[in-house]
C-alpha cells in the first residue's frame, strides 16, 4: 500500500486487503512518492499513481522523428540505443513468461515512443554534449504515449533509460506495467561523469568491463577512463614494440589487442 508520507507498506500476506488498494511492491515503489528513478532528474518530476499494463516488449514502437534526414552514423547510434532499451524490457519479459504459464493477451500496440532529437549532427561522445531531455507519459486512443525531446542523441538515450525505469513487472497481475501521467525535465548536474578502472594492477576481462560500461549507462555516466598501464603490468598489446607485453604482463592470456579497446 502507497501511504500518505510516500512510502510503501509491505501488508500482511496472512490479512486480507481491498483488491482496489493492494499493489504488487513493484508497482508501489514506481509510483509512490518520489518514485525510483535514479539518478533523480535534476529539473523536477510530476509522477502518476497509475499504470498501464501489457504483456511483451513487442507491444512497444520506439520511433525517430525525421529519422530519414540524418547521417547514417546517427541512426547507427539510435539503433543500438533502441537494442539496449529492449534488452532491458526483454529482461522483464522473461519474468513474465517464468512467472505465468498461460499465453499472455497480445495487443498491436500498448506503448508507443516517439524521440524528437533536435541536433541530428552530433554523433561522438563528448563531456560538453548537451545532454539534457524532457520526458512525458500520458494515455489515450488505448495505449501509452511516450514523448522524449531532446537536444542531442545522448539526452534522448539517457530519456530512453529513464523511460526504461518506468517500466516494473507486475507479479499481481503478471503482466509488465508503465507509469502513466509523468512528466520529467532533466539535465546532468556535472558535465564529467565518470569511472576508472585500473586494468594494470588488477586484470579484468573483457566482458566484465563491458558490464561496467552498460552500468555506467543505468546511471547516466559519460566517461570510461581505462588505467592501461603501470609498475605492476601493461596488459596491452602494441604490434611495433612485443616486448613490452611478453615482458609486462601478468600473463599470455591476460592481454588486451588494439581491437578489444576499439571494441
Amino acid at each position: 500500500t502507497c501511504m500518505s508520507n510516500g512510502k510503501c507498506r509491505l501488508n500482511n500476506p496472512l490479512e486480507p486487503s481491498p483488491t482496489d488498494q493492494s499493489l504488487s511492491q513493484s508497482v508501489c515503489l514506481v509510483t509512490c512518492g518520489k518514485g525510483t528513478l535514479w539518478p533523480y532528474p535534476t529539473g523536477g518530476v510530476t509522477l502518476g499513481q497509475t499504470v498501464h499494463l501489457f504483456s511483451s516488449a513487442d507491444e512497444m514502437v520506439v520511433q525517430l522523428e525525421n529519422q530519414d534526414n540524418a547521417e547514417e552514423s546517427f541512426n547507427k547510434l539510435f539503433r543500438r540505443m533502441e537494442v539496449n532499451f529492449r534488452a532491458e524490457i526483454n529482461k522483464l519479459e522473461k519474468m513474465n513468461k517464468a512467472d505465468s504459464n498461460v499465453a499472455a493477451d497480445r495487443v498491436q500496440e500498448a506503448v508507443r515512443a516517439v524521440i524528437r532529437v533536435t541536433d541530428h549532427t552530433i554523433t561522438k561522445a563528448s563531456p560538453l554534449n548537451d545532454e539534457s531531455y524532457s520526458l512525458q507519459t500520458s494515455y489515450g486512443n488505448g495505449y501509452v504515449e511516450v514523448v522524449i525531446q531532446a537536444a542531442t542523441l545522448f539526452g534522448a538515450r539517457h530519456g530512453l533509460e529513464t523511460l526504461s525505469q518506468l517500466i516494473v513487472y507486475d507479479n499481481l497481475q503478471k503482466k509488465l506495467a508503465i507509469v502513466v501521467n509523468v512528466k520529467v525535465q532533466d539535465e546532468p548536474r556535472f558535465q564529467y561523469r565518470g569511472t576508472m578502472i585500473d586494468i594494470s594492477r588488477h586484470f579484468i576481462s573483457m566482458d566484465k568491463l563491458k558490464e561496467n560500461v552498460r552500468a555506467m549507462g543505468y546511471n547516466k555516466m559519460n566517461v570510461f577512463h581505462i588505467h592501461l598501464s603501470d609498475t605492476a603490468s601493461v596488459p596491452v598489446t602494441f604490434p611495433s614494440q612485443p616486448n613490452i607485453t611478453a615482458y609486462g604482463a601478468y600473463d599470455e592470456d591476460k592481454l588486451f589487442s588494439v581491437r578489444d579497446l576499439q571494441d
